[in-house]
């Protein structure tokens, strides 16, 4: 539980290196440890998910040796 206060959430980034840079960023922000920083609604979420959706995305995982 300590780690879960103390400690921001890996970015998506870290693990695929693929993720277009607005998706990790909005993880990112879904995430966020500070209430103020993150959307406010489901609406929100959507339309800035409608940014990414044109592009196509292939994630692939990092090998845990990187």
């Amino acid at each position: 539980l300590v780690l879960h206060k103390e400690t921001d959430a890996p970015r998506v980034s870290s693990l695929w290196s693929d993720v277009p840079g607005a998706l990790d960023e909005l993880v990112a922000r879904l995430l966020d440890r500070d209430a103020a920083k993150r959307p406010t609604s489901a609406a929100e979420v959507r339309r800035e998910l409608g940014l990414t959706r044109d592009r196509p995305v292939v994630l692939r995982a990092r090998s845990a040796s990187r």
